[in-house]
């Protein structure tokens, strides 16, 4: 699930989704993030709403970016620079 974080500027009513994910080759977790504004004529309840579903969409998005360059999971931390020119090759093809 993506973090959701409200944030109150002078500007107005903000939020911003964080999704961490894991490298398969370090083992680390990367932070992804995105910041929304609310518009002007959004009350705070439907902002609360839209923010939890552009969350959701945000999270999809990144999976898939992620998925789509290891696909099977056949990258692990243990993999050798080889399997993974190969696999970046396969992408491409």
């Amino acid at each position: 699930m993506a973090a959701i974080i409200r944030r109150q500027t002078q500007q107005g009513t903000s939020y911003k989704f964080q999704v961490k994910i894991k490298n398969p080759l370090t083992g680390e977790f990367i932070p992804k993030s995105k910041t929304w504004a609310v518009p002007q004529d959004m009350n705070e309840k439907q902002a609360e709403r839209e923010a939890v579903i552009r969350a959701a969409k945000f999270e999809e998005e990144v999976r898939a970016i992620h998925n789509n360059f290891n696909p099977n999971g056949t990258l692990t931390p243990d993999s050798t620079f080889k399997e993974c020119k190969d696999a970046y090759l396969a992408k491409l093809e």
